[in-house]
């Protein structure tokens, strides 16, 4: 009886176990067969049972019926990374937050490894601790942390001010970067990532100290990365819903990774026909890059086997001309049969064309560049694959802008803004590795060190202005003396360094000689008016290891080369001597 009162108990908790002890005490007080038991003792016996079946059993399976549904919510499945749980706004903390479970998405693995690596990569060009990405619940008003990436800091604390939530809130219903209060010592940055799309949400990134991250770098690629990545979180929606071609979107999502990984132009033009071949059926591919300014197009990147060079420009009378002109994002021609007009251009290699596709690039209303992607049999592109070409294309563009834009803020950290040459940073990397280079292949590194004469002069006569255009005028001379795989770069003030590598001293003079002569006969026009500004430098020349038995050596060997010149009158070369030299005289 004791039993069935416990399981009545266990399913229906504290009241029902209560009827049910009452009711099976009744039954055993009435029937008990022992008639000899007192009458007191059968009536605390039943109470005793009653207390104890009733209040006890009752009372702890009917708690641990009312929790089990919570805890089999528990063990649901987490990713394991690290993020952000962050409340709806009503129940809002100020406490910090601290990292813990991000909730797993219904992608697939593969998904969420692309999604993963992308955000890696994003921390890995902009610092900070942590990038965290966030899906917005219009309905609930909450943000839900669905991936993330950190650094090996296990202990970060996300705390800002105003509250980490409430600046993901207002990034994304603004559609604004946002960012904490300058006076706080932690960084934080986040960005919108979608807007009435598949994907609504947020990415931010968090650096627990706020001058261990480039924030001013963080504010202008944050944003793209994000929009980058809105076209890849759609682009993973559509292949789920495209269930027919799930082999295909699947071979998007590779492709749109291999692009994004891409750190230069070549590598990524190279990337873009490799990929644009994975998602389709085509046999070739070329990637033109289309000038906005010029209106032309040039062929910068084919995949293997495709006989138009690189460099091959695109003629205006063209096919892929023609499908630009017409604003075809996407053209596909699935039975391609022969015309009068060429795909390309005029004079291109004759070759078996049976269907062709060709795919605008283009971001923000400008054009970046197209795909053209041929087969040689009819039919071979169909309609469908140019869907999954025009479902790769925004990422590509968003990764040609990227590239473009990353190259130029790297071309400015490396050149002079005056003379357009090489900075002393520069120069002295490249040095560095010519000379480990030496170690290798045992060729000559040369330098020579260029000093315009008498500059503190010009300054003082004709201003800083007259300085400057004598300053670009000999910069412009040197740069087109040196051959493409001299580098010569701005050293210091009025100072030039040409690198040499696979030089021997001899020539190194020579050129330096050349140079000379050159800049001698440089007239800059006076920014004063009156005559024009007459020129003169004096060289130091020295090499490695004609010169000197030390790569670290090399230049003070031509700096003193260069001091001797100094002395030696000006407008003249004076090379280190060769330690063969040295030997002969010294014997």
């Amino acid at each position: 009886m004791c039993c069935l009162t416990a399981l009545l108990s266990y399913q229906n908790g504290v009241r029902i176990g209560v009827v049910c002890g009452v009711a099976v005490t009744a039954i055993a007080f009435t029937l008990d067969p022992y008639i000899v038991h007192p009458f007191h003792i059968k009536l605390i016996v039943s109470v005793a049972t009653l207390i104890i079946v009733s209040v006890v059993s009752g009372d702890q399976f009917g708690r641990i019926g009312a929790v089990a549904p919570a805890a089999r919510a528990a063990t649901q499945p987490a990713r394991a990374a690290r993020g952000l749980d962050t409340p709806a706004r009503g129940t809002r903390a100020v406490e910090p937050r601290r990292s813990m479970s991000v909730e797993v998405e219904p992608e697939s693995n593969m998904e969420q490894d692309t999604i993963s690596r992308f955000l890696r990569e994003i921390r890995d060009q902009i610092g900070g601790d942590e990038i965290v990405l966030w899906r917005y619940l219009r309905d609930s008003d909450e943000l839900i942390a669905i991936s993330s990436a950190a650094s090996a800091n296990p202990k970060l604390t996300f705390e800002t001010n105003p509250p980490l939530e409430s600046l993901v809130h207002w990034a994304v219903q603004q559609q604004l970067p946002t960012t904490n209060y300058d006076t706080e010592p932690s960084f934080f940055l986040t960005a919108a990532v979608g807007k009435d799309g598949h994907f609504q949400g947020g990415i931010g990134v968090y650096a627990e100290d706020r001058e261990s991250i480039q924030r001013d770098r963080a504010k202008v690629f944050l944003p793209r990365y994000a929009a980058r990545l809105a076209l890849l979180l759609d682009m993973l929606n559509d292949g789920k819903v495209t269930r027919r071609y799930r082999g295909k979107a699947d071979k998007v999502a590779v492709a749109a990774q291999k692009i994004q990984n891409s750190q230069n132009l070549d590598s990524l033009g190279a990337a873009i026909c490799e990929s644009a071949l994975d998602v389709s059926s085509g046999t070739r591919c070329a990637f033109v890059r289309w000038d906005q300014a010029k209106g032309k197009g040039t062929v910068a990147n084919v995949s293997q086997l495709h006989t138009i060079p690189p460099g091959f420009a695109v003629a205006a009378d063209s096919i892929v001309a023609k499908a630009l002109h017409a604003d075809q994002r996407i053209a596909v021609r699935e039975s391609y049969r022969k015309s009068d007009m060429s795909i390309f251009g005029a004079g291109e290699p004759s070759r078996k064309i049976g269907s062709i596709a060709i795919v605008r690039l283009q971001l923000d209303e400008e054009l970046l560049g197209y795909i053209c992607v041929e087969g040689d049999e009819e039919s071979q592109l169909t309609s469908v694959e140019g869907e999954l070409l025009s479902m790769l294309a925004p990422v590509a563009s968003a990764a040609l802008k990227n590239v473009e834009q990353l190259q130029e803020v790297t071309a400015k950290s490396n050149h002079d803004m005056l003379t357009g040459l090489a900075n002393r940073r520069q120069f002295e990397e490249r040095l560095r590795q010519h000379l480990a280079e030496h170690g290798r292949t045992h060729l000559p590194v040369s330098l020579i060190l260029l000093d315009i004469d008498m500059f503190k002069t010009v300054n003082d006569v004709y201003g800083h202005q007259g300085g400057d255009e004598v300053l670009r005028a000999v910069a412009e001379v040197a740069q087109k003396t040196v051959r493409e795989i001299d580098l010569c770069a701005r050293y210091g003030g009025e100072e030039l360094a040409i690198l040499l590598p696979t030089t021997p001293l001899a020539g190194a003079a020579k050129l330096a000689e050349r140079l000379r002569q050159e800049v001698s006969r440089l007239r800059v026009a006076a920014p004063t008016g009156g005559g024009p500004i007459t020129v003169t430098a004096s060289f130091g020349v020295a090499s490695y290891t004609e010169s000197v038995k030390a790569g670290d050596l090399l230049f003070p060997a031509a700096d003193k080369a260069l001091y001797q010149a100094k002395n030696s009158g000006r407008n003249c070369v004076r090379q280190a001597m060769s330690r063969n030299a040295l030997k002969r005289d010294a014997s």
